[in-house]
């Protein structure tokens, strides 16, 4: 009995921690620059000009396939949202630091000024836009 309480407490902590080190690897995506380099990857942002949210998504993510509808309706409506499929272009995950997939990043004016990490409803994605 000690030892199962011993094991799920292992790998309770073990999430926790890892869950924590993708919230902060997201986190330290704030504020910096995007490369010229990401820029090829993603011509699409140069049209939404100053201000566009990067949705970085994998079709093997389960959160992913409940919120790429959302995130194509809202594209749909005209919001500055660009689709970056991380599992096709694993080299723009990394160029991006992204280590996780849903991840929204809020640029602005060439820099990262927002990031989001898991799936998000309509509300919370409109929230980040407003940022």
């Amino acid at each position: 009995m000690n030892l199962a309480i011993y094991v799920v407490g292992g790998l309770t902590l073990t999430w926790a921690a890892y869950m924590g080190y993708l919230w902060l690897s997201t986190q330290a995506i704030r504020g910096r620059p995007l490369e010229d380099s990401l820029r090829r990857h993603l011509p699409e942002l140069e049209r939404h000009g100053e201000r566009a949210l990067i949705y970085c998504y994998s079709a093997a993510c389960g959160p992913c396939r409940s919120m790429t509808p959302l995130v194509d309706r809202l594209r749909e409506e005209g919001y500055p949202i660009v689709k970056a499929d991380l599992g096709r272009n694993p080299e723009l995950a990394e160029a991006l630091g992204v280590r996780a997939t849903p991840t929204l990043l809020l640029v602005e004016r060439g820099q990262v000024q927002a990031a989001g990490l898991g799936a998000k409803t309509r509300r919370q994605i409109l929230k980040l836009l407003q940022a």
